[in-house]
């Protein structure tokens, strides 16, 4: 399964009706800045370093987005560490 895949199931099942809709547009939007030789990785693959890297940059980088939109990008990371 592809981190692209696993983003998608994510969001369906675990966050769809479960969370604000703004909350979750919110999540929608911060999946597009994840890059692409990132999201057509499959999981066993990605390291932490790599997503780590990406949390890294969204905070350098996106400065539209609040802290909470940061955090949830967070806890995606945690939780795919953990696979």
């Amino acid at each position: 399964m592809t981190l692209r895949d696993w983003i998608s199931q994510w969001l369906k099942e675990y966050k769809l009706g479960t969370i604000k809709e703004r909350s979750y547009h919110q999540l929608v939007l911060l999946v597009r800045h994840i890059p692409d030789a990132l999201q057509d990785q499959e999981l066993d693959a990605i390291k932490p370093i790599q997503l780590q890297s990406f949390i890294n940059d969204l905070r350098k980088n996106i400065t539209k987005y609040s802290t909470p939109v940061v955090m949830a990008g967070m806890k995606v990371i945690t939780i795919l560490c953990l696979l």
